[in-house]
């Protein structure tokens, strides 16, 4: 399974990236999840402890790692994202709401 994991770094021109909330047993993480829009490729998918302003830069940077070029990454308005989009100094990033909330 771990072509699952690992994709080959190609080239991607917009990027959304998400996280959840889960509970396993008792304890809660945080599971992030980054994919092509175009066609919904994995890029990255990594599991935390927490939801901090470090844990979603860490995060973009490994995604960022996985394309070639400077995709468009977009993300909800969770404020965690906004340091990581701007130390990344990703210009083209942008702020959407999606999911139920649409």
């Amino acid at each position: 399974m771990a072509h699952l994991f690992d994709p080959v770094h190609d080239y991607h021109s917009t990027v959304a990236i998400d996280e959840t909330k889960l509970k396993v047993e008792e304890t809660e993480v945080y599971v992030w999840a980054a994919v092509d829009v175009g066609d919904f490729e994995r890029l990255h998918i990594e599991v935390s402890p927490g939801r901090s302003d470090l844990d979603a830069l860490l995060f973009v940077k490994q995604v960022l790692e996985r394309c070639r070029g400077e995709p468009v990454v977009l993300v909800d308005r969770g404020p965690w994202c906004n340091w990581a989009l701007d130390d990344l100094n990703l210009c083209d990033s942008r702020r959407e709401t999606w999911g139920n909330g649409l």
